[in-house]
């Protein structure tokens, strides 16, 4: 199957819409660890990014591993979560988070 050329433009937003996802789960790391729990790490694994025929929405799909841990518990897990983002501003947004119920 031959491979399609990837342009100049894509390759920008996956980039801009890696490092949108990388501050993201950094700040939700910090975020959720602050007000719950004494220790919590999430990881991500490589996402799956499909950019809209305009390049200015997207959608991200990826394996999330989270632990969390304080006195007397701890729990892992592995899930999969969808993102949807959208360029507002030359900025990608994040607009809607969804996880398998």
């Amino acid at each position: 199957m031959p491979v399609r050329p990837v342009s100049p433009d894509a390759r920008l937003a996956h980039a801009q819409l890696i490092a949108a996802l990388d501050r993201w789960i950094s700040d939700r790391n910090s975020r959720v660890a602050r007000d719950r729990v004494p220790v919590m790490a999430i990881r991500v694994g490589k996402p799956t990014i499909a950019l809209d025929s305009t390049g200015n929405a997207a959608s991200l799909t990826y394996r999330k591993r989270f632990s969390y841990a304080g006195p007397g518990y701890a729990e892992h897990s592995t899930i999969e979560e969808h993102l949807n983002w959208a360029k507002v501003d030359g900025a990608w947004r994040l607009l809607k988070r969804r996880e398998p119920s």
